[in-house]
């Protein structure tokens, strides 16, 4: 009796070591991993504005003269349209001009540029139709013969359109062209003086 008693005692004993000793094996693989990290927001900013070159650098507030282009529709034809005022200024241009002779043209080039930290995206853009006046009264006649807008090319053939997009950092050549139509009747020809009204195009330009 007494002999099996030690004989369990040793083995109780044995059982209890082994736990202790499976317990210290675990321990022995135990490990911990951590993460570490650090961020920066870096600086940014939003800079869309009008330049004379593709180098971008914007005009100062008193604004740059811009020479214009004039030409004649018609083949063959001289052309009699003159500028007689333009100043471009970082977010604005404005010109004046005269037409004479039916297809007379007058265009001007420049560059809207993204000197900013993000694309950009033309959310809309909108041409009103010129209102003119002689003698003081409304002239419907030769403004119907005028067209006026915003292009990607010299030709006039493709406007520059809604949904235009400008990366960070490029630069858009533009063109804004006035026409008098080539085929304007001598009946339909002003025998007074006929003044544009100022008609001002407005583009959105929005983070892309």
């Amino acid at each position: 009796m007494e002999r099996k008693r030690g004989t369990f005692l040793v083995l109780a004993i044995a059982l209890i070591i082994s736990i202790i000793g499976l317990g210290i094996a675990f321990a022995a693989f135990t490990q911990n991993l951590t993460i570490n990290g650090s961020a920066t927001v870096q600086s940014s900013n939003w800079d869309i504005h009008y330049a004379e070159t593709t180098a971008g650098t914007a005009p100062s507030s008193t604004g740059k003269t811009i020479t214009a282009t004039t030409s004649n529709t018609q083949s063959g034809v001289t052309s009699t349209a003159a500028s007689t005022t333009s100043t471009l200024k970082p977010a604005d241009f404005t010109w004046a001009g005269t037409f004479k002779t039916p297809g007379d043209r007058i265009s001007y080039t420049f560059y809207v540029c993204n000197k900013g930290s993000f694309g950009a995206k033309l959310t809309s853009i909108n041409a009103p139709t010129p209102t003119c006046t002689k003698g003081g009264q409304a002239e419907t006649t030769i403004c119907g013969k005028i067209t006026y807008g915003v292009y990607t090319n010299s030709t006039g053939t493709t406007a520059l359109a809604q949904n235009e997009t400008l990366a960070a950092g490029a630069c858009k050549q533009i063109w804004v062209i006035a026409t008098l139509a080539s085929n304007i009747t001598a009946a339909q020809l002003p025998n007074a003086d006929v003044s544009v009204t100022e008609s001002t195009i407005t583009m959105t330009w929005t983070q892309q």
